[in-house]
């Protein structure tokens, strides 16, 4: 993450996102199991909406639990095809 970068910063934990999100990831709408540690691949990761490279800010409103594996899949896109990260990160899983 390049918090540093972003206009808007807020402090928050990645547990309160986790938490507030059900711990679903927002990308593949799978549960995440918060037993699985970094690097897990389905580990939950914050994904950031908006990607902070593309003028997001580091906001509850602009982040939600992801796993590992769908974050670095996304990317910096914007727009993912949900169908399109699910079939990817099963091949590669």
């Amino acid at each position: 993450m390049r918090i540093e970068s972003a206009a808007t910063a807020e402090a928050f934990t990645s547990i309160e996102v986790y938490e507030r999100d059900d711990w679903q990831c927002g990308l593949c709408r799978r549960p995440v199991d918060p037993g699985l540690a970094w690097p897990h691949p389905m580990s939950a990761s914050v994904d950031h909406i908006l990607p902070l490279s593309q003028g997001g800010s580091h906001m509850l409103a602009n982040v939600q639990c992801a796993h590992l594996s769908c974050n670095c899949a996304k990317g910096d896109q914007v727009d993912v095809d949900h169908d399109w990260l699910i079939r990817n990160v099963d091949a590669s899983g």
